[in-house]
């Protein structure tokens, strides 16, 4: 199984049988590349503690003036979070672009740099970090969770089975996260 953290362009490796399953947070657009919507997760803002956006409540236009780091296997410096900022006239700086949500977090654990992430998929790794989380001052959609496969598989009972284990999963996953972030 193969989890990434952007949709890729080709799946061609499904295509091809080298990997059996996949998440997305985007609906395949090929022919022959089957889908399930698994979950969706919300943004959170991720911080150093004693980092200048703890003082005082986040505002957009504070979170727009901080200095940015985005999550993108192909380096892409503008997200759906660029178009929102836009559309309310503001702009912000990113001033790099890491593979993982992993490795930007690590940037952001030891710098003034600031991550925008899905709450529940990074929520273990920003606990044993020691990072702030923060709400995102501006309003946007969940981001969708979607299990991928080849239609070759549609009809094979154990990917079937695989398929529900791995929906199950994910959503027992979100749900531990839904109740520990709503807790005391």
């Amino acid at each position: 199984m193969r989890l990434s953290a952007e949709p890729g362009t080709d799946d061609a490796e499904l295509r091809r049988g080298e990997v059996d399953l996949e998440s997305s947070a985007g609906a395949p657009t090929l022919p022959g590349i089957r889908h399930r919507l698994v979950g969706s997760d919300r943004l959170v803002v991720v911080v150093r503690p004693g980092h200048p956006l703890t003082d005082g409540p986040l505002t957009i236009e504070r979170y727009a003036a901080a200095q940015h780091l985005a999550v993108s296997r192909r380096g892409s410096l503008r997200d759906p979070i660029d178009d929102a900022l836009t559309a309310r006239g503001l702009e912000r700086r990113i001033a790099a672009a890491g593979p993982t949500a992993a490795f930007t977090l690590q940037l952001a654990l030891d710098t003034d740099l600031v991550v925008t992430l899905p709450d529940a998929v990074t929520r273990a790794t920003r606990d044993q970090l020691g990072l702030v989380t923060l709400p995102l001052p501006l309003p946007l959609p969940e981001v969708p969770l979607y299990l991928l496969w080849h239609q070759r598989y549609d009809d094979d009972r154990a990917h079937g089975w695989l398929r529900d284990l791995a929906s199950e999963t994910v959503q027992a996953v979100f749900a531990r996260q839904l109740t520990f972030h709503a807790s005391p």
